[in-house]
């Protein structure tokens, strides 16, 4: 569990009069959860995750993970291996020269035995979803490619908490909706606590929790289907609802049930609005 208790944080040198990114923050993550952080930008959700695996440390407050303090230097590369990243721009993150060397390096820092490392890398590409051979150049790569090039890496390293910073900024929608499949098939086959990242709200509709940011606070913790019934909210937090549920919300102030109703299947809505008409 990562344990979050009455955060302050703040980029400011000025003691005397600091700017806080994130103040009086705290919340519980799960193991095994699906939480995601929400809101526009600098609404304090990328400061957040920035602290859970001792990148940026709180002014006040504290920060655990298994027990484990940010604030404890000794426990910054136990934390480390539990809490991966995959940061908004990939290039940040890839220092291999090949697809595979890229992979290899961060297995090799956390010990991974070399024998097994091939069949590794293949897994994490395939999980990931990037179909390239371990020899392409990374500079060859497209910006969508990277991007799950950097999940791929993660992912082959084994993380208990794996946190998404905006992570699907690069792709196009049908290659985000790929990319959250993929998501939710690597933690199938091995489960892990995963921290979205996001204002794509959505890439997150199946989420165990959302937590909604606005001005460096939390404004809301909750389940999806409890807020995204809440447009003023949402709207208060920079956020707006996908089209479909959008049109949940009018269909129900009409009289019209949808709440058994499976937002990818446009079908089953056409056949709702031919009823309700």
């Amino acid at each position: 569990m990562i344990r979050i208790h009455d955060v302050f944080f703040s980029y400011s040198d000025f003691e005397d009069d600091p700017r806080w990114a994130l103040q009086n923050v705290s919340l519980d993550i799960q193991e095994n959860e699906f939480v995601a952080f929400l809101g526009p930008n600098g609404s304090g959700k990328s400061s957040l995750s920035r602290l859970l695996n001792g990148i940026e440390l709180p002014q006040q407050g504290s920060i655990a993970v298994d027990e484990l303090s940010t604030e404890d230097q000794a426990s910054i590369p136990s934390i480390r291996r539990k809490v991966q990243m995959v940061f908004q721009n990939p290039e940040n993150q890839q220092v291999g020269f090949t697809v595979g060397e890229d992979i290899a390096f961060g297995l090799s820092n956390f010990s991974w035995p070399r024998e097994s490392m091939p069949s590794r890398i293949q897994w994490a590409l395939q999980t990931a979803g990037l179909n390239v051979d371990v020899d392409r150049l990374v500079s060859q790569l497209s910006g969508g490619e990277k991007q799950k090039l950097a999940l791929a890496a993660v992912l082959a390293i084994g993380p208990e908490y794996l946190i998404l910073d905006e992570a699907t900024s690069m792709l196009d929608p049908s290659a985000r909706k790929q990319f959250v499949t993929s998501l939710a098939e690597a933690r199938r086959l091995r489960p892990f606590s995963l921290i979205y990242v996001t204002h794509h709200m959505e890439e997150v509709m199946a989420a165990d929790r959302w937590v909604l940011f606005s001005e460096g606070r939390v404004r809301a913790i909750g389940t999806p289907e409890e807020l995204w019934r809440k447009p003023e909210l949402l709207q208060s937090c920079g956020l707006e609802l996908p089209y479909l549920n959008r049109l949940a919300l009018m269909l129900e102030q009409d009289g019209v049930h949808t709440g058994d109703m499976d937002a990818a299947n446009l079908d089953e809505w056409g056949r709702k609005l031919c009823k309700s008409s």
